[in-house]
């Protein structure tokens, strides 16, 4: 793992008044699909980086769709809703015009109100009309700037891989108008970053690899209650395919056949394409080895971690991969698809287990070492926990505020 992405001693418990004085008053605005009900990375990211926002002395504004309540210190919250005609993850396409609409409003978000203004996904700045207020984008996944040329490889490996194909297409040329919106890309991994580049040829653009964080939640008592099977496996995500889910039934069955006959894979997540993979678990003769547990509360789903006894999303490829540093923070072990940002933070063997897309053989591998290797079981818990523990959340938010205000000093010398 590169080391010139984790924190030094000094660093991991900084100064406040030092580090985050300077931004107290700073005016920001937060767009994003995703608060309140958090379906994905972007919302746990969103929610994370509001909190870190508004410790720092920030004055925080909100724009999301609706919320039971205002987070505690959030200045202002603007509800806005995507329209349920919009076939695009999280309405993404529908959110970039309800924004330009509130951009466009001296009653709603007058730019002269804002330092700021910051999408937690950049694609929904598509429709962001000319600002002089400096805007930051996240980029969080490069999937439309990799699109393949055959859309058979889409078939083969997603059960909607035709609508895929075409979705990614889109999105690609949409992607590319919107990240020329932005003055400063975040990405989420130099994965990311290295594709988007190469693809939007944003030179001329300012692009910054920009690791996520999280703040450890509180030590959960669970140890009574594992989750059900022996090994008991947990996959969490939206989507299943491309988090590799059916690879790793295609383990969980070579597995049960042999040396795991009460092997149990718990699901959380959901997706529109269950049906294909409950008609697989069908095909290999395990549906009673799986359980789903459809959309929890990020709460839960973080109770469910230190329950299980291995944490095993096989992605055929990730971003950056924030379910890993979940289930690395609260000491599971994890095993990781190889393609993608994971790499970047996972050393296989040491902090975690890499293994190839769509290899249901290394999987099976993997978990039966870990399962009956307890010295292996004992380190990836233990490094895995300590690697996690140098992306956090304050360390993210410091990171933050120091593009804001090198955005705006940049912005005021040219004025």
């Amino acid at each position: 793992m590169p080391t010139d992405i984790l924190e030094s001693p000094q660093e991991q418990e900084p100064d406040g008044g030092r580090l985050y004085g300077c931004a107290s008053g700073l005016r920001v605005c937060l767009l994003s699909q995703q608060l309140g009900h958090i379906r994905s990375g972007v919302g746990s990211y969103t929610s994370e980086l509001m909190e870190q926002l508004v410790r720092a002395g920030c004055e925080v504004t909100v724009v999301a769709p609706p919320l039971l309540k205002r987070p505690m210190g959030v200045a202002r919250h603007i509800p806005v809703t995507p329209s349920r005609f919009d076939p695009t993850p999280g309405g993404w396409v529908s959110l970039s015009m309800a924004f330009r609409r509130l951009m466009g409003s001296e009653k709603e978000l007058d730019p002269r109100n804002f330092d700021i203004f910051h999408f937690t996904d950049a694609r929904e700045a598509l429709c962001v009309p000319e600002c002089l207020v400096p805007i930051v984008g996240t980029v969080h996944d490069c999937y439309a700037a990799q699109v393949q040329g055959n859309p058979f490889y889409y078939r083969r490996l997603y059960g909607d891989g035709f609508q895929r194909y075409a979705y990614y297409h889109l999105a690609r040329s949409l992607e590319r108008r919107a990240y020329r919106k932005v003055d400063c890309l975040l990405a989420n991994s130099k994965y990311v970053a290295d594709a988007i580049n190469r693809t939007f040829d944003l030179v001329d653009r300012r692009v910054e690899v920009f690791h996520l964080g999280l703040t450890p939640g509180a030590e959960v008592k669970t140890l009574d209650l594992p989750l059900d099977g022996d090994p008991s496996i947990l996959f969490v995500g939206s989507n299943f395919f491309r988090k590799g889910l059916p690879a790793l039934a295609r383990a969980a069955a070579s597995l049960a056949r042999s040396d795991f006959p009460q092997i149990k894979v718990h699901v959380v997540g959901k997706d529109r394409n269950q049906g294909e993979i409950e008609k697989l678990l069908q095909q290999l003769g395990i549906a009673d080895r799986f359980v789903f547990h459809g959309w929890t509360d990020r709460s839960k789903t973080l109770e469910l971690f230190p329950r299980a006894t291995i944490a095993c999303v096989p992605s055929l490829v990730e971003a950056f991969g924030l379910v890993y540093l979940e289930a690395m923070m609260a000491g599971t072990p994890v095993i990781a698809g190889s393609r993608g940002g994971a790499a970047e933070f996972i050393e296989h063997g040491k902090s975690g287990m890499l293994v190839t897309p769509d290899a249901p053989d290394e999987i099976a591998q993997c978990i039966k070492r870990i399962s009956t290797d307890t010295e292996l079981y004992s380190r990836l818990a233990l490094n895995g926990k300590r690697v996690a523990q140098q992306f956090s959340g304050r360390r993210m938010g410091r990171e933050t505020l120091r593009v804001y205000h090198s955005l705006l000093s940049k912005s005021r010398s040219l004025s």
